[in-house]
Parts: C-alpha cells; structure tokens; sequence
C-alpha cells in the first residue's frame, strides 16, 4: 500500500548506512553504534576492572591495621587519623561525574592509568611522611583522586564489551571488593605484627603500581560509524520501503 504525497520537485532522501569505521573515524569521529564481541579481549578488560576494586578498597582495608601506629607518630587522635581514610573514600566515590567526563574526553585506558598512578604516588609517599597535613593530601586527597578515576573505568568499561553477558561481566569485576574485604585485613595484619608496620602501606600502593601497567591493555570496545548517504528519487510516490530500507539503522 503507498501513500501518495503529490507532485513536487525530486524529494531528497538521507538514508543512513553503517560501515566500518576507519583509522581516521577512530581519531576524529565519535563511535555511535556499539557493536560488543560479548567475550574475546572484553575479559581482559574484566580482569583489569577487577584488579582495579581491588586496589581501591585495599586502601581502606588495610589502612585500620596502621591507624594506631600513625596516631602514635602524629601525635593526633585516632579520631583525626580516621578522617585520612575517610576523606580517600568520599573523594573516590564523590568525583564520580568529574571522572566520569575525564573518561569521555581521554578515553578509559588513560583514565585508568592516570588513576593507577596518582594512588601509587599518594599512598606511596606516606611510608617516608611523618606529618598529618602531608599524609591527609597524600592518601585522603591525591590517592582519593585516583581512586575515583579507577573506579568509574572498573565500573562503566566493561560493558561496553558485552551485551548478553553484560551483568555477568559486571558481577565478576566488582566480586573482587567482597574478596578485598576478605583478604586484605589479613594480609595487612600479619605484616603489621611480624614486619614493620609502614610495610602495610606498601600493600596498596604495590596495587596501584601493578594496576598501572594493567592498564595499558584496556582498548576500546568495537564500533560502527553512520554516514550518510544523500539519494534523489524521482517525482511520483513515495513508498515506505523508501524510507524504511534494509540499510537503515
């Protein structure tokens, strides 16, 4: 059945048509039309994203087991020590939509690095600091920063990669903070009793530092691109296989 919408110069049809995408279209254009493999390289950016809530809660976890000993070395209450951490979690979890449009503009791969590297630097310099101003810009402020660059990437990356198994990629990557909470105390524990007690600091920075390298294996999740393509129909009628064609989108 057709639908007739009179007599007229020739109308003019933008169809659009899916190819795909260039080396140029990756430099310049945006992706518009997600295509995800549902597994191939998308576990590796699973495993990468887990170790990432790894990291982030091991800052946390471990940080009770030296909380005495910095209290002692500060000369501060266990109240003010505790805003160290406190402050680091409400950063990480704050600057979420900053991190989030960080990630729009850079990319994931160097969202994450960048992340990796500022609470390997920030929790780092606490093992050689004997101040709480220092420690608190250090581990509440610039890991704290960190912290939410990785946790945005470890939360929103994988499921550009999956579509069927998308909730189960989502499951394994943040299973790995219910095991952080497991583990980590423990670990922290034996270090601190039978080794030097700022060696506990190390746990997560070494974290971070693996993080770091991780990170270069996130890629961006396969794409297609849109262009359209302009095409002049005769006068007469217009049909609605016309508009709606197999290659539309």
């Amino acid at each position: 059945m057709t639908e007739d919408i009179g007599p007229s110069s020739p109308v003019e049809i933008t169809t659009p048509s899916v190819k795909r995408p260039t080396e140029t279209d990756m430099n310049e254009l945006a992706p518009i039309i997600p295509l995800p493999p549902d597994g191939g390289w998308g576990w590796v950016i699973v495993a990468v994203c887990s170790v990432g809530n790894l990291c982030i809660d091991s800052a946390s976890l471990s940080f009770p087991s030296i909380q005495l000993h910095l209290a002692k070395m500060l000369n501060a209450s266990l109240t003010k020590i505790s805003l160290i951490v406190s402050v680091y979690n409400g950063i990480c979890y704050c600057l979420g939509p900053v991190s989030g449009a960080l990630a729009n503009r850079l990319g994931f791969r160097l969202t994450m690095i960048i992340g990796a590297a500022f609470g390997c630097t920030g929790i780092g310099m606490c093992y050689f600091l004997n101040n709480f101003v220092a420690h608190m810009c250090c581990y509440g402020i610039l890991a704290g920063i960190g912290g939410s660059m990785v946790y945005m990437t470890s939360i929103a990356a994988p499921g550009f990669w999956f579509e069927e198994k998308r909730a189960l990629a989502a499951g394994i990557s943040s299973s790995t903070s219910g095991l952080a909470a497991i583990i980590v105390p423990l670990i922290a524990t034996v270090v601190e009793e039978h080794f030097n007690w700022r060696l506990v600091i190390v746990i997560p920075a070494g974290m971070y530092f693996v993080l770091f390298f991780l990170a270069f294996l996130i890629r961006k999740a396969p794409a297609a691109f849109v262009q359209a393509e302009k095409q002049t129909k005769p006068i007469g009628k217009l049909k609605k296989e016309d508009i709606f064609s197999s290659h539309s989108v």
